[in-house]
């Protein structure tokens, strides 16, 4: 039983990781450190973990995409320890293999159409030429100086 619940939470974490460091390259390659410092400061756990003060530069596709994978193997951890308590099936070492690799797979697959495939490693910033797939950053900053000039004028009234 404790082998194929450190296999899902390792699988969860091993996920988890991924999908975090896709959505912090989104922010980096968005923001400018000073503002990314401002957002961060004083931020509680459940902000942290929902990403909830970076709404605007994360496209809600990778959010919805982030929470049904923390359910999906919240899920399939209660559903293994029922599998153990009900000894429905006897050998698990199939079950195992199967998430193990359904994991890599799906990680592997959600960083190569977010990122691309590159022989060397890349890092998301100004200075290289890489380019974000879904986000162009000039339409970003447009929208984000339609926001502010909004803003601006609701408070002026």
């Amino acid at each position: 039983m404790a082998v194929s619940l450190l296999i899902v939470s390792l699988c969860l974490i091993y996920f988890f990781c991924c999908m975090r460091l896709v959505m912090t390259g989104i922010v980096d390659y968005l923001m400018n450190n000073s503002a990314i410092r401002k957002r961060k400061k004083g931020m509680t756990f459940k902000e942290w973990f929902c990403y909830s003060r970076f709404r605007t530069e994360i496209p809600k596709y990778h959010i919805i995409f982030y929470c049904s994978v923390i359910i999906v193997y919240t899920v399939l951890f209660l559903f293994m320890i029922f599998l153990h308590l009900t000894n429905i099936i006897s050998d698990f070492i199939a079950i195992r293999i199967i998430i193990v690799w359904c994991t890599i797979f799906f990680a592997f697959l959600y960083s190569a159409i977010f990122v691309g495939i590159h022989w060397t490693w890349t890092r998301i910033n100004r200075k290289e030429k890489c380019h974000i797939r879904g986000i162009d950053k000039k339409v970003y900053r447009e929208k984000m100086r339609k926001l502010n000039k909004e803003d601006n004028t609701e408070n002026e009234m």
